[in-house]
């Protein structure tokens, strides 16, 4: 379908034309879940997903290392640090995979990124 079409074209560009990095660490988040369980048992029911907490610490992490929230020039070869944080969270649909964007995800509440 045409949204599988799209989905493979970009990734193709992306796999080609992207630096990849990956990063692992671990954490302990037993103050994320005790503060979800606590959001959840207020919110009469409704559910609260860990993501919204792990957008709003990414959120935070780049805006202290701006240089991960940049793009290149090659033609003027500067480095560009954008002012803004706009981020895609993949999400698998009966359509297949889409890649919704929030754009300006630094400047939003927790509520406000759908998750809680």
């Amino acid at each position: 379908n045409k949204i599988r079409s799209i989905t493979a074209k970009r990734m193709h560009y992306s796999w080609t034309n992207i630096p990849h990095v990956t990063q692992f660490d671990e954490i302990r988040i037993d103050h994320i879940l005790n503060l979800k369980k606590e959001i959840e048992s207020i919110s009469k029911g409704e559910k609260v997903s860990i993501l919204s907490f792990i957008i709003k610490a990414l959120t935070k992490t780049l805006s202290n290392m701006n240089s991960f929230n940049s793009s290149v020039d090659m033609d003027n070869e500067v480095l560009i640090i954008k002012n803004y944080i706009n981020l895609g969270v993949a999400v698998e649909t009966p359509k297949g995979l889409l890649v919704p964007t929030i754009k300006n995800a630094d400047k939003k509440l927790l509520s406000f990124l759908g998750f809680i």
